[in-house]
C-alpha cells in the first residue's frame, strides 16, 4: 500500500523537520510540501529534503484569488493520480495519530473497500508555555479539548487519489459516497459535495486514529501564526489572516492525552536519519519569533 502525504507550508522552519519525520513513522512512502515561501534556512531544508529524496518540495508562491492551498492539493493529485492508493491532505500543525495500530497504512488496511476515511480533529491548546522550544511538538503540548466537546467539529480525510472529484480543505469531493469514519460506519457524511455534516457520530472512530492540531502552541508560537497569514485565503477573501485574540479560542487544554508520545522513539530516530541525509547543508532552523 503506497500512502501519500501532502501539505502547505509557510514560514515553517522549525516544523519541517519533525514533521516529515513523522509521516515517515507512520507509514507515508511520499511527501510532498507546497513551499509558499520561508526564510532562508527553510529553503535550504526544504530543498535539502528534497534532493535526498525524502520529499518533493514544489515551490507554490505567487498571487491566488482564494488562497493557494486548494490549487496546491489540485496539484498534488495530478501527481498521485496512478501512483498512490492513499493520500492524506494535512497541515504542518496536524499529525495523524493511530491510538494502537503502529502506522496510519495499517488502519487504512483494515478498509479496502473504502475511497475515503474522515480523520475527527481534536485541538491542543499551549499546555500554559509561553515560547518556543526545540523539543518536538507532540511532546511538548499534550493537553486538549475534551473528545466530546462539540464545538469544535472540522475533520480532515484521507482519501483515493483516483476518486477525487474536487478537493476541499478539509472533506473532499469523491466520485463515489464511499466515505466512512474510522470505525468503517458510512451513514453519517454525504460525502458528494464535499462539504460536512454535524452528526453525534461525528467523534465515532477517534479510539482508532485520530488528528492532533497543534493550533496555537506556545502563546509567541501563535503570534508567529497570526503574522504568517493563512494560505486558505487569498486576495479576493475578506479575511486573509487570525487575529491575536483568537487565541483564547483555540487554547484548549482541559485534557491531558500522551496518545503520541509512543510515537518519540521512532519519531527521533527518523529525525536523526533525516538530519544525517541533510548533513552538510546549512539548515538551522532558529525559534519561530
Amino acid at each position: 500500500m503506497k500512502l501519500s502525504v501532502v501539505a502547505i507550508a509557510r514560514n515553517e522552519t522549525p516544523y519541517l523537520l519533525e514533521w516529515v519525520a513523522y509521516q515517515r513513522v507512520i507509514g507515508a512512502d511520499r511527501v510532498i510540501i507546497y513551499d509558499n515561501g520561508h526564510d532562508v534556512a527553510g529553503h535550504r531544508l526544504l530543498h535539502a529534503l528534497d534532493r535526498a529524496g525524502a520529499i518533493i518540495c514544489v515551490p507554490w508562491t505567487g498571487r491566488f484569488r482564494h488562497g493557494p492551498q486548494v490549487p496546491a492539493y489540485e496539484d498534488a493529485l495530478g501527481r498521485l493520480r496512478g501512483t498512490s492508493d492513499w493520500v492524506l491532505f494535512c497541515d504542518l500543525d496536524e499529525f495523524a495519530v493511530p491510538v494502537e495500530a503502529t502506522r496510519l497504512t495499517d488502519v487504512l488496511a483494515t478498509v479496502d473497500d473504502l475511497d475515503g476515511m474522515w480523520l475527527p480533529w481534536l485541538i491542543f491548546g499551549s499546555s500554559g508555555e509561553l515560547v518556543h522550544r526545540p523539543e518536538p511538538v507532540i511532546e511538548r503540548f499534550q493537553r486538549r479539548q475534551h473528545a466530546d466537546d462539540d464545538t469544535v467539529t472540522p475533520v480532515k480525510s484521507v482519501v483515493r487519489p483516483a476518486r477525487v472529484v474536487r478537493p476541499h480543505l478539509h472533506v473532499h469531493h469523491l466520485d463515489t459516497a464511499a466515505y466512512a469514519n474510522p470505525r468503517g460506519e458510512r451513514d453519517f457524511l454525504l460525502a458528494r459535495d464535499g462539504v460536512s455534516r454535524r452528526s453525534a457520530q461525528l467523534a465515532r472512530g477517534m479510539d482508532i486514529v485520530r488528528i492532533h492540531h497543534y493550533m496555537t502552541k506556545s502563546q509567541l508560537e501563535w503570534r508567529a501564526k497570526v503574522a504568517r497569514g493563512r494560505a486558505d485565503r487569498g486576495w479576493a477573501d475578506e479575511s486573509v489572516s487570525r487575529e491575536h485574540d483568537e487565541f483564547a479560542q483555540w487554547n484548549r487544554n482541559e485534557v491531558r492525552d500522551a496518545t503520541a508520545l509512543r510515537f518519540l522513539p521512532a519519531l527521533r530516530q527518523q529525525m536523526a536519519a533525516l538530519a544525517q541525509l541533510t548533513a552538510g547543508e546549512d539548515t538551522s532552523a532558529g525559534a519561530p519569533l
